[in-house]
């Protein structure tokens, strides 16, 4: 499971292309650089997929209200305190430039062995419920079975077993 990682990579830039300034990369133009990134997270995708691993990926759409609802939360219970982050209130200026950015993020590494899912997010309950039903889908579709272990292999498991048992082990 990955949190963001490199899809959080090209949004940020795209939002804030500067911060290609500070990582030392060989000279390219931003159109360049931001294809290539999208190569990689396609190609890593598909390495991913071609060694058996399934990939899902998730947008869980937080409605713009409901964003500000949930930041206004932050500054009035001294619970949610700890989330509060000065910089969100910044990065929300930037909401039609995020949204841009994720729109093509998406459109730019959907793929039939690595699909998104667009969740609205705004009841949390539901889209807990959205994401557990595409996940049980996805494990019921991929049959997940126990390794089946051989007569040799289960002969070597009683042995072990005994050798447990035993007072001197």
């Amino acid at each position: 499971i990955f949190n963001r990682s490199h899809y959080e990579e090209v949004l940020v830039t795209s939002v804030f292309p500067q911060i290609l300034d500070t990582q030392k990369l060989p000279p390219r133009d931003f159109a360049s650089e931001m294809e290539l990134r999208y190569a990689q997270i396609r190609n890593f995708e598909r390495l991913l997929s071609d060694t058996g691993t399934r990939v899902i990926k998730f947008f869980l759409n937080v409605s713009k209200e409901e964003q500000k609802n949930r930041l206004l939360r932050r500054t009035e219970d001294p619970n949610r305190h700890w989330k509060h982050e000065s910089g969100d209130l910044e990065m929300r200026k930037k909401w039609g430039s995020f949204m841009d950015a994720y729109e093509r993020a998406i459109k730019e590494t959907t793929a039939p062995h690595a699909p998104w899912y667009m969740i609205p997010a705004d009841n949390k309950p539901y889209m807990r419920r959205c994401v557990a039903d595409i996940v049980h889908r996805t494990l019921l579709s991929m049959n997940p079975q126990f390794p089946k272990v051989s007569q040799e292999e289960s002969e070597q498991i009683q042995l072990d077993r005994d050798i447990i048992l035993s007072p001197d082990f």
